[in-house]
């Protein structure tokens, strides 16, 4: 279960191990069609010395054809391209450009020329002593030792580039490497180690989640306080311009009183001015006095003057602040208004998304009648066989798991004298993905088993071999990206035969005849994805059926989920061993103390995650 939990996890995260990036030119040039045009430019730039166009071209090429997937013809430009960027000492492009080819190796399922070219990628990354590429070179490096079953060597590429992101803190690349490192770990059966480096990988993934979480926090948290800063700001500046109106009101108050007692002096000023110019002529040596008042007079005059500005300053001052204020309250309104109707919007895309959510919720409740309505009834297969269970139980509303059964004609045992003989399909199917995704591809499997069946059937492999092509061509596989498929068993019970037939593809059969307990791998390519090979076959088995024999066929939920005391995986060997324990019981017991185990071993500390499917039947 963890290669399956790791390869969704390295699909939805965007950390694919092996990445091919067009730049812009390079998709103007593929849309561009004109390969002949290319190449004759590559060559004459290249003859001309021109090297740094002629590699250009060359990439041109290699880009059409790989995206053509003409693979051989691509690694050839590739080739000529690095030829040209030696020319002009074009370390980094050269570098690159392996990355390309060991990706292209790959693809074709030539897995000692990709570990060369990813090699060499590593090599160049060491000599400019970028930590990052080595420790992105190092992993698609143990990806390739994975496929060439040196999971040593896988060990010990991913342990160097796990010690290279922990010092360059690079918890992608470190998250990376440690859910590589479980997966090879449990495929050299140390399972401690592995389940070690799953809950690194489990732990960094919540942290990088956590982070992601947190900075979006952060950034909210930020933005309203910054608007509740604002807020806060403009209140404290109205409150500041209050107060300091209320004081230039007790100035101009004050103002208003003295001068008041200033118009009272100067009246008696006056007075005494009157009298004065009165006795003048007769009271010359009082001169100087008059002199003395004039003079007085000029300076409250001058005070007079220097009053009324101050006044006329408070009141331009009175006025200013009081636009000031005007405008800050105009302000404070908008923003009022603006948060206001933020929360309209806020209120209108809750119940749009709640809405959302209920048709969503509606139409996966649909979905999974539909997928009911499709899947054949159980009571049926016990017309055929009596005694057999199936036990399904998804692990959301709807599943990427389904089982399949029906009548067919036997087409290859015909002969002239004889009339078509009929069997018994049966089919244990794990498709790509869980919930609607996986129901998707349930629904298309169901109608290609009917429509394969349909015309005949000569045996159990080549079922699985027209499926494989069927599923290919309905996802348009040969023409795009698209690497979705399934995983299955199949057997086929010929009426007048004592013989079963089995195929597999990365699924199983156990079975118990004569007190002995039987297992069949099966082969290791599934159904549809990539396919290096021209043709894909699968291998058929035969079972002898003279005496009663027990079979069971089962999908990898059961087996890969995680419970008990300690957290581990079920496992394989555990459920052929309950099986086999049970085998004595009626198949109806058998279901239920699958279900009882299941759920004992889950607990409630652990979620179901996967799908879960197991049949058997007895002959």
């Amino acid at each position: 279960m963890i290669r399956k939990i790791l390869r969704l996890y390295l699909i939805f995260s965007g950390l694919s191990v092996f990445t091919v990036t067009f730049s812009d030119s390079e998709v103007a040039a593929i849309n561009g069609n004109d390969p002949a045009k290319w190449e004759q430019l590559a060559a004459e730039n290249f003859s001309g010395g021109n090297y740094s166009e002629a590699a250009r071209f060359y990439n041109k090429l290699a880009f059409y054809y790989w995206e053509n997937n003409l693979l051989e013809e691509a690694a050839a430009n590739f080739i000529s391209s690095v030829e040209s960027n030696e020319k002009i000492g074009n370390k980094n492009a050269i570098k690159h450009i392996y990355g390309n080819l060991g990706q292209i190796f790959f693809d074709k399922g030539d897995y000692q020329k990709s570990e060369h070219y990813f090699t060499l990628y590593l090599d160049i990354s060491r000599q400019q002593s970028r930590q990052y590429d080595i420790a992105s070179g190092l992993i698609n490096l143990a990806n390739v030792k994975n496929e060439k079953n040196d999971y040593k060597g896988s060990i010990a590429a991913l342990e160097e580039a796990e010690s290279i992101a922990r010092q360059i803190n690079e918890m992608t690349l470190l998250r990376t490497s440690c859910a590589m490192l479980a997966q090879a770990y449990e495929r050299i059966g140390k399972e401690s180690k592995s389940k070690e480096y799953f809950d690194i990988f489990y732990a960094l993934e919540r942290y990088i989640q956590r982070e992601q979480m947190e900075k979006t926090r952060r950034e909210a948290s930020e933005r309203v306080s910054l608007a509740e800063t604002k807020v806060e700001k403009v209140e404290e500046e109205k409150r500041l311009t209050q107060e300091e109106l209320t004081e230039r009101e007790k100035d101009l108050q004050i103002t208003r009183k003295t001068l008041g007692e200033v118009e009272q002096i100067s009246r008696e000023r006056q007075l005494q001015i009157d009298l004065l110019n009165k006795e003048r002529l007769l009271q010359e040596e009082k001169l100087k006095r008059q002199r003395a008042v004039r003079n007085g007079l000029l300076i409250l005059g001058l005070l007079l003057i220097i009053v009324a500005a101050l006044i006329l300053y408070n009141y331009l001052e009175k006025k200013k602040a009081n636009r000031l204020l005007s405008k800050r309250n105009e302000e404070i309104l908008k923003q009022r208004d603006e948060i206001a109707q933020k929360n309209k919007e806020l209120k209108k895309i809750y119940f749009q998304i709640k809405k959302q959510n209920q048709n969503i919720s509606s139409s996966i409740a649909y979905a999974q009648r539909i997928q009911k309505a499709m899947l054949p009834d159980e009571e049926n297969l016990k017309k055929y066989l009596p005694e057999s269970f199936i036990f399904y139980k998804p692990r959301d509303v709807v599943s990427g798991d389904f089982y399949w059964f029906s009548k067919v004609q036997i087409t290859g045992s015909n002969r002239s004298n004889k009339k078509p003989e009929k069997g018994l399909v049966i089919a244990c199917v794990d498709c790509t993905g869980h919930g609607v995704p996986g129901a998707f591809m349930s629904m298309i499997g169901i109608n290609l088993l009917e429509n394969i069946t349909s015309k005949g059937v000569v045996s159990a492999a080549q079922i699985l071999e027209e499926l494989h092509t069927a599923i290919r061509h309905s996802l348009r596989q040969h023409k795009n990206d698209n690497r979705d498929g399934m995983e299955l068993s199949i057997c086929l019970l010929k009426e007048n035969n004592k013989m079963l037939e089995y195929a597999g593809a990365r699924a199983p059969l156990f079975y118990i005849h004569n007190s002995k307990y039987r297992f069949i791998k099966g082969d290791p390519a599934p159904i549809g994805g990539i396919q290096p090979e021209l043709k894909r076959k699968f291998t058929n088995h035969k079972v002898d059926i003279t005496s009663p024999t027990s079979f069971y066929l089962f999908t990898d939920g059961y087996a890969d989920q995680f419970g008990g005391p300690y957290g581990y995986k079920f496992s394989t060997r555990k459920l052929r061993n309950l099986l086999s324990e049970n085998s004595i019981e009626k198949l109806e017991q058998q279901k239920d103390l699958l279900d009882k185990q299941f759920e004992a071993w889950k607990n409630e500390k652990y979620k179901q995650l996967d799908d879960i499917l197991v049949m058997g039947f007895k002959i």
